[in-house]
This record gives structure tokens, sequence and C-alpha cells, in this order.
């Protein structure tokens, strides 16, 4: 349905109208016919595009809440250090590789070798504090080792044959003696300090039936080398002064 309007003052008009009956103006042939149901249709399609336009917008709203909400991953990284399973170093061997990590090694196994050798084994980790000293041996004509050696343990003393076949030695070439040299070191480090925070702790809680004990303990890490002459002989007047 049309109605025909003044265009001087807006007045709805009939459509015999010749003058407008408000202002008095003439009223053209030509005078715009507005459409009810366009004003309306125009009308609600602004409406549901103004809706539309802030949709997009509550959705991205409940995203980045929904973002802020969710706690982002941890690195694999970062999880192993928290976990000391971090490899601070690593190298690689003819029967296998070693690593280091804070508080232990790790001896992966693989390769012809290994299985010559060792046979199927699995990975094994060796805590430091279970190491006693390390043996280790330059690669030359043959190929060098480096064996771990444990308080009380065992060691093999009938040629380097047996000492290869031993579970706790790695065998290398020269181009990666020096990874093993770092590690070597490394772990004797680490020894030495470990050994000097049970020195710097009190032994006066102590019972005198354990203090010879302790003596003929701090003798075997000073052969080790782990401890110098001057260390030893002063933890050892220490001790004797408790008795």
């Amino acid at each position: 349905m049309a109605g025909k309007y003044c265009q001087n003052c807006g007045t709805e008009l009939s459509d015999e109208a010749k003058f407008c009956a408000k202002c008095g103006a003439t009223v053209s042939s030509e005078t715009r016919k507005t459409s009810v149901v366009g004003d309306t249709a125009g009308f609600v399609g602004t409406t549901i595009g103004k809706i539309g336009k802030n949709v997009p917008v509550v959705g991205k709203r409940h995203e980045k809440r929904h973002e802020a909400q969710t706690p982002s991953p941890q690195p694999a990284a970062a999880s192993a250090a928290l976990n000391g399973n971090q490899v601070l170093l690593e190298a690689k061997g003819r029967n296998g590789q070693l690593q280091l990590l804070p508080t232990k090694v790790r001896i992966i196994r693989k390769g012809a070798w290994a299985l010559a050798l060792q046979g199927v084994q699995g990975d094994k980790e060796i805590y430091l504090d279970q190491i006693s000293s390390i043996q280790f041996k330059k690669a030359g004509l043959s190929v060098g080792y480096l064996r771990f050696v444990f308080l009380g343990g065992q060691e093999t003393k009938t040629g380097i044959r047996n000492t290869m076949k031993d579970e706790n030695t790695v065998a290398f070439v020269q181009k990666h003696e020096a990874e093993f040299e770092a590690i070597k070191q490394a772990i004797e480090e680490k020894m030495h300090e470990a050994c000097t925070t049970r020195m710097q702790q009190p032994l006066q809680q102590a019972p005198p039936a354990d203090i010879p004990a302790q003596i003929q303990k701090l003798a075997e890490l000073k052969n080790q080398g782990i401890l110098t002459e001057q260390e030893f002989q002063q933890k050892k007047e220490d001790l004797l002064a408790k008795m």
C-alpha cells in the first residue's frame, strides 16, 4: 500500500489532492511515493544487520575468556628439568650412548657392538652417589672406554675384553673422546661437591662406635682422589677428637 506526501511539509495527502491542506503547496505529479512495505523491510534489514555485527564480538570475547582460563601446556624441556630428567651432556659410544642427568647417568644400549658385547639389554641408570670412581682409557689404536666403579663392587681385572663386556662400561672412538671426557669431568665435580657438603655437616651426632667406619670411608675417598690429603687429615682429627 502506497501513500503520497507533501514535498514541502511532509503531510500525507490523498491520491486526488492537488494542494496541501496544511501548507498550501502545490502537489506535483512527481511527488515521491513511499512504500510502507519497503520502509518496513529496510528497518528490519538494518536491525538484523546491527544484531549480526554484535554476534562475532560476543564470540570473540568468549574465545578470549576461554583462552585466559585454559592453562598453557608446559614445555617438554621445562617438564624434564622439574622431574630431574633433563639431559645435561651426551656422548655417543661404540656400544651405546652415555647421558648425564642432574642426579644420575644413563647408559643406552644400541647398535651391533652393544649386541655383541652386552647382548640384549635395556637402558641402565646409575645414581651419582653410588659411583665411587671412574675408569677412563683414551682411544688410540684401539677404542677407549669409560667405566663406572661402585663402593664394594668387584672390578674386572682380566683384560680389556672383559672390561668391554661390563654392563657399566661404554666404549668410544677417538672422535668422540672429548664428549666422554666432558662427562667424566662433570661427574667428578658433582662427586666432589657432594663430598664437600657431607664434610661440612656436623658430626657431633655420630656415636663413637661409628667413628672408625667414617674414618675408613674418608680414607677410601682420599684413595679415589676425591679428598686431598689435607682434607682427609683434618676430618680425621675432628673424628678422633669425638672419641
